[in-house]
């Protein structure tokens, strides 16, 4: 255990943070130092941090260490992360940071150096945490997608850190990505063929049992699924797919759709689930 070097990951999205220990040897996170905190992300720049730093020392307990302290943080776009500066304006969250210079105002909230934290975009450190659990199956390339209230998506090659792909806005079928591959288009979807509405995807799964059309709904989305993963493995192929977030927790209802139009790609699902980020945050201060 002595050898071991334990980092501190951080995965921030627009109403919680979660932060972890892992421990560098076998990329594990130790449960006991798993803090969630929810979040007003619409706060006062000051107070935003302030909740920031709290989760994370918290987390950090009695490993705190000023000296050798490591923290990744797994942070949603726009966001320079070479240099730590938000770019996040008009999305309902953080928008009181937009422009600063987060690295610096985190660092000195935890009374710490600037090279003592890292930024990662969410996606990005999905994929890199699931990769480093070994869920690429071997492989030397991976794409990574997360399946929430919009679309996220990273690519990855071995020997390099996982990185975001943008595929949201890419072109597909007559408008991009993100109209035809997330729970809002999903919700929206059955919405307009049905008389009964729904407010969100937990609702489209507990009905599922009892509905051949919402059963039907799930198949027809995993076959868009497999059409847009075909479509990116025709333009730059990869190894695995790796398929993640909210949505994914209804993987029975749709991974048959995914796999007949795209039989010929390694399909896998999510190990670390919402876990995955903190151990790709984590990750950044990997030498390979």
């Amino acid at each position: 255990m002595s050898d071991s070097i334990y980092i501190l990951g951080a995965d921030i999205g627009g109403s919680h943070i979660t932060v972890g220990l892992v421990e560098s040897k076998s990329w594990t996170i130790i449960p006991t130092t798993i803090v969630r905190e929810r979040l007003d992300s619409q706060a006062e720049a000051k107070r935003v941090l302030q909740s920031w730093a709290q989760a994370i020392l918290k987390s950090a307990g009695s490993t705190f260490d000023k000296t050798n302290f490591r923290l990744g943080l797994a942070i949603p776009g726009p966001f320079d992360y070479s240099h730590g500066i938000s770019g996040i304006k008009g999305q309902n969250k953080y928008d009181q940071l937009f422009g600063l210079n987060i690295k610096q105002l985190l660092a000195k909230e935890l009374a710490i150096q600037t090279h003592q934290l890292c930024f990662i975009n969410d996606a990005a450190a999905f994929l890199q945490g699931e990769v480093m659990t070994g869920n690429d199956a071997g492989g030397k390339t991976a794409i990574g997608i997360t399946l929430g209230t919009g679309f996220g998506s990273a690519v990855w090659k071995e020997g390099q850190f996982a990185e975001d792909a943008a595929l949201w806005c890419a072109p597909f079928r007559s408008g991009i990505t993100e109209d035809y591959i997330s729970s809002s288009s999903l919700v929206l979807r059955y919405n307009q063929n049905s008389q009964h509405h729904v407010e969100n995807v937990k609702e489209l799964v507990d009905r599922a049992d009892n509905s051949n059309d919402i059963r039907d709904l799930f198949n027809e989305f995993g076959q868009t699924i497999g059409e847009f993963l075909t479509l990116q493995y025709h333009r730059k192929p990869f190894d695995t797919a790796i398929i993640g977030g909210s949505i994914a927790k209804a993987w029975p209802l749709f991974i048959e759709g995914i796999t007949s139009r795209s039989p010929h790609i390694n399909i896998r699902q999510s190990i670390l689930g919402e876990k995955a980020a903190i151990v790709g945050a984590a990750s950044l201060f990997k030498t390979f």
